[in-house]
């Protein structure tokens, strides 16, 4: 352990994927090795889930996914100006988080629809949905 030449590390992913194992795994040995190391685990989510933020032609947000990628936009930007020291790993361990809903036994994984004219956001500095370019 002491100063890493690796940059810090993010890891999103979903409890039923099959590599849920192996992003584990590697962000806990990333953190025993001093790597700065963020681990979010999404209750229910697949593989690649993220890329469905939209709603898989639903017409309603996956809010996990939704969450997830404003997740991922934190971290860049906090590795952007952090300096390399973000705080994330203490004493070897990564920061593992479980991102769950109640809801989610219920099937509400997507958000309500939209009033009519109302413009959604990611949350990230303004950025609307579905990136337009």
């Amino acid at each position: 352990p002491g100063e890493s030449a690796v940059p810090p590390l993010h890891f999103t992913v979903g409890s039923t994927e099959t590599i849920l194992g192996d992003s584990v795994l590697l962000a806990q040995k990333a953190a025993a090795f001093g790597v700065e190391v963020s681990l979010n685990i999404f209750s229910g989510m697949w593989h690649d889930f993220p890329m469905y933020s939209e709603g898989c032609g639903s017409g309603h947000d996956l809010w996990p996914a939704s969450k997830a990628l404003i997740e991922i936009a934190k971290f860049v930007h906090m590795a952007e100006w952090g300096g390399g020291r973000l705080g994330l790993t203490r004493g070897g361990v990564a920061s593992t988080t479980y991102v769950y809903d109640g809801s989610v036994a219920s099937t509400k994984w997507f958000a309500p629809p939209l009033s009519e004219g109302a413009e959604a956001t990611t949350g990230v500095a303004g950025a609307p949905r579905g990136g337009g370019g």
